[in-house]
């Protein structure tokens, strides 16, 4: 009994999640599907009905699978008007009987009674069968779904937007998944009296990539609290990410911090170039050391480390390729130069609406096919000091 109110209980929760337009599919289908026996049993008493009586037939046998459907999607009161229709339909066909024919006539009769009559037995015990896959199912897409939508919730939890302002430094990011988990991850952290904000890409997508850039975010911030430069950190987190990830994937990173007046230290591992905007001069620059991502080489040189010089109100961006593998109508990738072109055109506005400015020219150009993220950082004249 208990295990019967489960599934029952099952069920409603999964017709609960279905919207109303797959609600209106499901119901059309299984009219159409049932409505068959209008016809078969006017070939039952070879075709004596008007059409008007056959189409009437079908249209409250079709009508009558669909109550006995919503007895089982939604709540047992729709068996009501269920059972009601089917005893109404039977007396109807019960008026009219088969018809007397020919004895020449007879065997052929019998014959096409059997016919339809095992029309609608093959008919019903697909219906059956139809209704126990659709349970079945289900309930596996419950559990999956219910999986989803909490790895959804951790990962919006580990990657919150950021808007936040260190030792007169601004930072302003987010990162927009393509599908329910992304593997995006961007982020700020205080450190040393410093601060270090990086912004990482795991290969693929999914839950997958998600559950991976959650064990990154943790082996990144354990390190980060030992403290020490950029490189010999990085190698670190390498080894521990190539020991954890599945076969195949590996993480790209882009990381920026604090260093002595005037300057930021950096790290591009596998990633697109950090954008370095000079409202002095109007010029963008591309800051980058080549070198492979995170646990995808074994054995690999050690992760190097550089400097750029910066003054006040000097503008990073740290972006993902999900930014610039956008295509249009015509194929053509948005690619960094037009990321480049808005980060000049706006980069002396507020954070908020450059980040706004950015995002809206990828939108525009096309649909997104990746993960999004994009970080920017503004350089205050109190880091200069």
């Amino acid at each position: 009994m208990r295990r019967a109110i489960d599934a029952a209980r099952g069920r409603r929760q999964f017709w609960d999640s279905v919207p109303l337009r797959g609600h209106v599919l499901i119901l059309a289908a299984i009219f159409s599907i049932f409505s068959i026996m209008g016809f078969v049993s006017d070939i039952m008493s070879f075709g004596r009905g008007t059409w008007e009586a056959v189409l009437v037939n079908a249209a409250l046998s079709g009508l009558i699978s669909v109550f006995w459907a919503l007895a089982i999607m939604r709540h047992a009161m729709f068996a009501v008007p269920a059972v009601a229709l089917f005893v109404f339909v039977n007396w109807l066909n019960g008026l009219s009987g088969l018809p007397v024919v020919a004895d020449s006539l007879r065997p052929l009769q019998v014959r096409l009674v059997w016919d339809a009559a095992s029309v609608l037995v093959a008919v019903t015990t697909g219906y059956a069968l139809f209704i126990v896959f659709i349970a079945n199912e289900g309930r596996r897409y419950l559990h999956a779904h219910a999986e989803v939508a909490l790895a959804q919730e951790i990962h919006q939890r580990l990657v919150p937007p950021i808007a936040r302002t260190i030792d007169g430094v601004e930072f302003f990011g987010s990162s927009i998944p393509s599908s329910e988990v992304g593997g995006d991850l961007v982020d700020v952290v205080e450190r040393d009296g410093g601060w270090v904000a990086y912004l990482a890409d795991v290969s693929g997508h999914g839950v997958a990539s998600g559950a991976l850039m959650g064990m990154f975010k943790s082996a990144m911030r354990t390190r980060l609290a030992g403290g020490g430069q950029l490189g010999p950190m990085f190698d670190d987190v390498d080894r521990v990410v190539m020991d954890v990830r599945k076969p195949g994937m590996f993480v790209t990173c882009a990381m920026v911090a604090s260093a002595s007046a005037g300057e930021l230290q950096f790290v591009v591992a596998g990633h697109p170039p950090i954008l370095h905007y000079r409202p002095a001069t109007g010029t963008v620059d591309e800051l980058s050391t080549p070198q492979p991502p995170l646990a995808l080489i074994d054995g690999r040189p050690p992760f190097v480390s550089a400097r750029t010089a910066v003054a006040a109100g000097d503008v990073l961006a740290l972006v993902s390729d999900g930014m610039m593998e956008v295509f249009d109508r015509s194929d053509r990738e948005y690619g960094l130069e037009r990321i480049k072109a808005s980060l000049a055109a706006h980069g002396t506005r507020p954070l908020s609406e450059l980040f706004d400015a950015i995002m809206n020219g990828v939108r525009k150009h096309g649909s997104q096919l990746d993960d999004q993220s994009l970080l920017l950082i503004r350089v205050g004249a109190s880091h200069l000091h």
